[in-house]
């Protein structure tokens, strides 16, 4: 059956109508998806933005360079709630690509655990809905603690507690101006000791094996043990503070030498060989002298009691222009007494307390030393004004990395 022309008037128009109004729903949808697109990425960068001021102001925080308030630097003291823009970089608002962002920070200290949890808000208007004023905003919270920056160091320092482990691939006892040999040894030449005279030292033990004074040739073998410090001056008319005993600022005698018997070493058990003693002035001539360097040899037996040790106490001669107080309570200003620098402010005996006094915290006596012994340090105050006696120093609390506490040495009582 053929289909008539009549019937047949005005499909394609129809069909194209529709075919255009399906495209056009189409592209509504199109488009509506395309506007919710940029409207989440918009807020997703508005987003991305505060994470990262909240992470910065968290880092800022972080990145402090001292522990105490410092005008200029950036301290623990200074993270506060609303911390001051002053001191960080922390400003409250923020102009920021697409939106003005609003920062606050909240910290609440906890002294006893010396820490500080930190929390950063950041909040802005997201402007998809300016009308409304919908807020959107970021949380970061962490926790701050109070650690020296400092000791950033101690990530490299051993187990043993020393800033350095075998430098040079020596022992690091033995002192860094001693030239290292190729056969396991190294060669040191005590400031002050007579022309030729060397001392050899074992680059794995650090022990002294060698002295070689100029006149023995070659050297004979001397077990022994090196003890060596710095004699440092605090002997103004007033009494040492604890700043003067971590940085000694007096030198009383510009002009000061060190008599031979500076170091007197009083042994509980005579040795095989007698012990030596030399000096080195620094910073040296010209220059006044600030602080006295002395090193050592203490020679050891292996027929005693206790093999390769020795015990007993090492006292300080300033000579007879400079005499020593008489006692503790002594208020001469014409007298001076020695304070060694210790970890105990009294005369513990070796092994006692907790943990035990071992003989490197420098004891009043030293008991079966079986290593080298070094920054056995001394401090020289005054005895007193004429009126009141001096005491030794004790440690400067602002300083934590720094132990200056001292104890009396001479007079001991």
């Amino acid at each position: 059956m053929t289909r008539s022309k009549r019937s047949a008037r005005g499909v394609s128009l129809i069909e194209a109508i529709v075919a255009l109004a399906v495209m056009g729903f189409g592209m509504l949808g199109i488009a509506a998806m395309q506007g919710g697109l940029r409207q989440n990425s918009d807020v997703a960068r508005q987003r991305a933005e505060a994470v990262r001021l909240a992470s910065d102001a968290i880092e800022e925080m972080r990145a402090y360079a001292v522990v105490n308030s410092v005008t200029g630097r950036v301290s623990y003291a200074d993270i506060v709630t609303g911390v001051p823009a002053t001191q960080l970089n922390l400003p409250n608002t923020v102009n920021g690509i697409n939106a003005v962002f609003t920062r606050q920070v909240t910290v609440t200290d906890s002294p006893a655990q010396n820490r500080k949890t930190v929390e950063v808000r950041v909040t802005w208007v997201d402007r998809a809905d300016r009308s409304g004023g919908t807020t959107q905003e970021v949380r970061l919270a962490t926790e701050i603690h109070r650690t020296p920056p400092e000791l950033a160091g101690a990530l490299i320092v051993p187990a043993t507690g020393t800033m350095t482990q075998n430098p040079g691939r020596r022992h690091r006892s033995i002192p860094p101006q001693a030239t290292a040999n190729a056969n396991g040894t190294s060669t040191f030449t005590p400031p002050g000791a007579p022309p030729g005279l060397v001392w050899v030292f074992n680059n794995n033990t650090g022990n002294l094996q060698q002295a070689c004074p100029p006149s023995q040739v070659p050297c004979l073998t001397n077990n022994g043990r090196l003890l060596s410090g710095y004699i440092s001056f605090a002997t103004g008319l007033a009494a040492a503070t604890a700043a003067d005993a971590e940085a000694p600022s007096a030198s009383a005698w510009p002009a000061f030498v060190p008599p031979s018997t500076l170091i007197t070493l009083n042994l509980t058990v005579a040795p095989p060989a007698p012990p030596s003693c030399y000096f080195e002035s620094l910073p040296g001539p010209p220059a006044a002298t600030t602080v006295i360097a002395y090193y050592c040899a203490i020679f050891v037996s292996y027929a005693s009691a206790t093999p390769y040790t020795w015990s007993g106490r090492s006292e300080l001669d300033l000579g007879v222009l400079y005499p020593l107080a008489t006692a503790i309570a002594d208020t001469s200003a014409s007298a001076f007494r020695i304070c060694r620098y210790t970890s105990r402010r009294n005369q513990s005996a070796v092994g006692t307390g907790t943990p035990g006094l071992r003989n490197s915290e420098h004891p009043y006596n030293y008991v079966g030393v079986r290593e080298n012994l070094v920054n056995q340090n001394f401090l020289v105050i005054r005895a007193g004004d004429g009126i009141t006696a001096f005491d030794c120093p004790d440690d400067d609390p602002l300083t934590p990395l720094v132990d200056g506490r001292t104890w009396h040495h001479q007079p001991a009582t």
